[in-house]
């Protein structure tokens, strides 16, 4: 058997809005584990549907409790802003002759 190339190896979230549950297909191994970890303590929540023979698999859970982010790109300005306010919140963290 053929193993996937990075390309083939896809992860595709899916839900429609006449249903209350979405489906994830994945090779993604840190969301591999996230959602068998999460499946193991919230069974009744989260269910694997499918594993393949490439790697990939295939969970069931509610909708509702799906998560997707889109952000913006932070400008460097906004970085600088950021920085110095964590500098003054926390200023051991920054300086240099502190253990």
């Amino acid at each position: 058997m053929m193993s996937l190339t990075k390309i083939e190896q896809e992860t595709i979230i899916l839900f429609n809005e006449g249903e209350a549950d979405a489906e994830v297909y994945t090779h993604n191994v840190k969301l591999k584990n996230k959602l068998t970890r999460i499946a193991k303590k919230h069974p009744e929540l989260y269910r694997l549907k499918d594993k393949n023979a490439h790697g990939g698999v295939t969970y069931i859970f509610p909708k509702k409790l799906l998560t997707v982010i889109f952000r913006e790109p932070v400008s460097e300005e906004s970085k600088e802003i950021y920085r110095e306010h964590c500098k003054q919140v926390q200023p051991r963290k920054y300086r240099r002759d502190t253990p």
